[in-house]
């Protein structure tokens, strides 16, 4: 698609992020809602969310403008971490992991396509990147160096053959530097990877060669013997009729027509019956009835090529992007760097005069850690008033301290308890603010700009973000600076009020500022690097490498409004749920108490329902050509409820043989077949089941909506 489109559908997404900003702040300023109306509310909501994050995921993969790509980004985290919550809410509220909320998508006029999340593109590049370097570590995990023990004597006459050899070929090579005349005609020489698949090759071509030839051979041998045995038959027969030993039975030629009717009238009625059955295969396969064996990824790999080209460019626009900052940054360093010292340092001396006028000493110099002179400037500093009053402040408490020791101390009042409305509301957070800052930033900067398709870096935008930066960095050297001058005024205060009654101080760092945090424990794995540590723990088999499986995967639909569950009366099962560390177990229930508190959330594998079994049959059996398009796949998932997919793939690519693929054409499949030999599987015994039911019951979380129901 083109950046028209990408440009639109952001523009649209912003704007609904910025109505659902203004919901969220009439929520705020509502009262409490209760618990079923605040459960329909914080839905509402989530789903939207959900909307916008797969809207702003397309938006993020595809805009190839670097500095709206930074603006989108932001908003996509905000608006992640901001839908994140809102899902924390609702379990709160419901005390399930899993909703079915499709009244409320109904009224959204959304569907499930609508909500459903997808992972980015550059997400999925970075976790490449990750395997990539995860597959390096395993490889160099499993080398090991080879090492051997020699002998003094051993290296002594090693060194000296390798001198020797050395000699004699220096020799040889001047020798043939005054024969032989330098040629110009390079010659082209193969590594021995190259020279090895090129071997390879030429091996395959003669192998497959001289299996077509023996695959013709015995072919036109077959033929032959066909032909030589029906020669002979017919030359028999002939000899036979001759010399009398066969007399022909002469047949009535009614009897003959009326037989060749027969034959012709049960030939046509078979070609009939075959025409309209590729009549009615056409039919369905143009309205879409029927699953091809086969099917075109013509568009599908159009679109693909125009994602990765969209996403190409997006190296090059990065590339002149920085290159337009670096630009900029040398210009107004060169241009604006002595000026902005300049005058942060007018804007500190003037603060040191202005404290020296009004009290003769200066006042402290904010640390780094804290902004620096930023607090100068920004006015968060103490004035010398302020100074005073918390100075007078200080001496009248020293002076009431003895008094007040002398008599009782007052019983302090208890503070009257307020009164919580009771209700639900959900908090504001930092990524409620994040989203309202990045909505103030699109309005300030990039409301008034006209999208054109013509994508370019907007240089005022580098500008006003440099000039921070460079104020930020001139705004430390010069606090560096002006910290050395300041420590030199007050040693020359100190000796001009050296003589004085009363002993001068200058204002100090409270040095108790620093000591708020905990100590930290000292790791005892801080000097290990990551790299020995996972080759340790995957030679210990602690860490192991599993192939790569997606969601995609699986094979299913969705259960909307949980049908399938409250038409057979049972309980659902959690399938996903936030995973961070991820362990499997066959037996929980025989683990001890640690495995359960190390665990927060267990995750029961349920069992292969009827919808998965069926469409997981239609796309098995699909894809071969031969078998019949509307096979019985209702029986099969029926009898296969509980049984494992993987077993299942198994049992049918057992049936599915080559040999039985070469049948199907006059011998179709039936699904006795493979009923046969699906009743192989040994299913799990009742106990297994039980005490598995047992432990689940015994979790957090059922114990949570146990006491809640």
């Amino acid at each position: 698609m083109s950046h028209v489109y990408y440009n639109e559908l952001w523009l649209i997404t912003r704007s609904d992020l910025e109505k659902l900003l203004e919901l969220e702040r009439r929520l705020q300023e509502s009262t409490p809602l209760k618990k079923g109306a605040a459960l329909n509310s914080a839905l509402f909501i989530y789903l939207r969310y959900r909307n916008i994050v797969r809207r702003l995921i397309m938006c993020y993969d595809q805009m190839v403008q670097t500095q709206k790509r930074e603006l989108i980004k932001k908003m996509l985290e905000c608006a992640i971490g901001r839908m994140l919550e809102y899902k924390k809410e609702i379990v709160k509220l419901d005390y399930m992991d899993y909703q079915w909320p499709d009244d409320i998508l109904n009224q959204m006029k959304f569907t499930p396509d609508d909500i459903e999340l997808f992972a980015a593109a550059s997400g999925r590049e970075r976790v490449e990147e990750r395997i990539k370097f995860i597959q390096e570590l395993i490889e160099s995990a499993h080398k090991v160096p080879q090492t051997r023990e020699r002998s003094l004597s051993q290296i002594h006459i090693e060194s000296m053959s390798e001198m020797e050899d050395q000699t004699l070929k220096t020799r040889a090579a001047r020798r043939r530097m005054r024969i032989m005349q330098p040629s110009k005609v390079e010659l082209i020489r193969e590594s021995p990877e190259e020279k090895a698949a090129r071997e390879a090759k030429l091996a395959a071509e003669r192998i497959m060669r001289s299996a077509i030839l023996l695959i013709q051979s015995h072919e036109r041998a077959r033929k032959g013997r066909c032909y030589g045995a029906d020669v002979k038959r017919i030359y028999d027969y002939n000899k036979k009729v001759r010399f009398g030993e066969i007399i022909p039975r002469k047949i009535d030629r009614i009897r003959y027509i009326k037989s060749a009717v027969t034959i012709q009238r049960a030939w046509r009625r078979y070609a009939s019956r075959k025409a309209m059955r590729k009549r009615i295969a056409r039919l369905e396969d143009a309205l879409g009835m029927t699953i091809p064996s086969w099917q075109c990824r013509k568009t599908r790999t159009k679109d693909d090529d125009n994602f990765q080209r969209r996403r190409a460019l997006m190296p090059v626009f990065d590339a002149h992007t920085k290159k337009a900052i670096s630009d900029e940054r040398t210009r107004l360093l060169k241009v604006r760097g002595p000026g902005l010292m300049e005058d942060i340092t007018d804007e500190i001396h003037e603060w040191f005069v202005v404290w020296y006028n009004a009290l003769g000493h200066y006042d402290v110099f904010p640390a780094a850690d804290f902004g620096g002179s930023v607090l100068i400037v920004t006015g968060q500093t103490s004035t010398p008033q302020e100074y005073l009053m918390e100075k007078l402040e200080k001496e009248k408490q020293a002076k009431a301290k003895g008094r007040r020791a002398e008599k009782m101390a007052p019983r302090p009042k208890a503070e009257p308890i307020k009164s919580q409305v009771p209700g639900w509301k959900m908090p504001q957070t930092d990524a409620l603010s994040c989203l309202e800052e990045a909505n103030i930033d699109f309005i300030r900067n990039w409301s008034f700009r006209s999208e054109k398709p013509s994508e370019r870096e907007y240089l005022d935008l580098i500008t006003e973000k440099l000039c921070y930066e460079l104020q930020l960095e001139m705004r430390e050297i010069v606090d560096d600076v002006m910290r050395a001058e300041l420590d030199v005024l007050n040693k020359a205060l100190l000796k001009d009020h050296a003589y004085d009654k009363e002993k001068f101080t200058i204002p100090t760092m409270d040095k108790n500022i620093d000591k708020t945090g905990t100590k930290r424990k000292k790791d005892i794995l801080e000097d290990v690097a990551v790299e020995d540590l996972f080759s340790e723990l995957l030679r210990a088999k602690i860490i192991r490498n599993y192939p790569t499986i997606f969601l995609r995967d699986w094979f299913g639909d969705l259960s909307y409004q949980n049908y399938e569950a409250r038409r057979e009366f049972r309980d659902f099962k959690h399938r996903l749920g936030e995973i961070l560390f991820l362990s499997l177990s066959e037996e929980p229930q025989k683990a001890t108490a640690g495995f359960n508190k190390f665990h927060d959330k267990f995750i029961r594998v349920p069992t292969t329902d009827y919808n998965t079994l069926y469409m997981y049959y239609k796309n098995l059996l699909m894809k071969y050509h031969g078998v019949d398009r509307d096979i019985d796949v209702s029986c099969l998932a029926k009898m296969s409820v509980g049984i494992p997919l993987n077993f299942i793939r198994q049992a049918v690519e057992k049936v599915l043989s080559l040999r039985r693929r070469i049948t199907l054409k006059f011998n179709p499949l039936s699904p006795i077949e493979i009923m046969n030999e699906i009743l192989t599987y040994q299913y799990p015994t009742t106990e297994m089941v039980e005490s598995l039911d047992k432990f689940e019951k015994l979790t957090l979380s059922a114990r949570r909506k146990t006491k809640v129901s």
